[in-house]
């Protein structure tokens, strides 16, 4: 089976009339080109796709979010799986043959950028500045990651236009 390759570029609205590109931007994704912040929500095991182990729904490396350098990411993260804890850990891509089976946040590509586990229905955030590269947004509890509990995130010089992009 081909694997779904979905790419979120937050500049849609250079391209497309603002109603258009509102509406393939996901619900879970806003951001403010004038302040130059992403907001990003993220659910852990929102259904059952790769055993559970996704944020949203996607996983290994399925979806990728494009996010402008030198912009401030707010990542909120919430746990729905009721029999196993997640977390969230900001890494370095992984050649395939070498993904870590478990990861602790001092791992993180970017001081401070990940989030300790949570349990069913806990909730926590980060935030950091983008620094130009290509992530990973990864779970780092044992067999998680591993199992492709990760999305990607590409951050570079797109240019996104001046408008507020905020979604409830």
């Amino acid at each position: 089976m081909q694997r779904l390759r979905i790419t979120l570029l937050l500049f849609l609205s250079v391209s497309f009339n603002s109603s258009f590109a509102d509406a393939l931007v996901p619900d879970w994704l806003s951001y403010d080109s004038i302040k130059k912040q992403v907001h990003i929500k993220l659910i852990a095991t929102e259904n059952a796709n790769n055993n559970g182990l996704n944020y949203n729904g996607y996983s290994q490396g399925n979806i990728t979010l494009i996010v402008p350098t030198d912009w401030l990411i707010n990542i909120s993260l919430t746990n729905w799986d009721a029999s196993a804890t997640h977390d969230l850990i900001l890494t370095r891509p992984f050649v395939e043959d070498n993904i870590p089976s478990e990861l602790t946040g001092e791992y993180s590509a970017i001081k401070r950028a990940y989030i300790a586990p949570l349990f069913a229905n806990g909730t926590d955030s980060l935030s950091f500045t983008a620094k130009a590269g290509q992530y990973w947004l990864f779970c780092g509890v044992k067999g998680h990651g591993i199992n492709g509990m990760w999305i990607k995130l590409i951050v570079n010089n797109v240019q996104i236009p001046n408008i507020k992009n905020e979604k409830t």
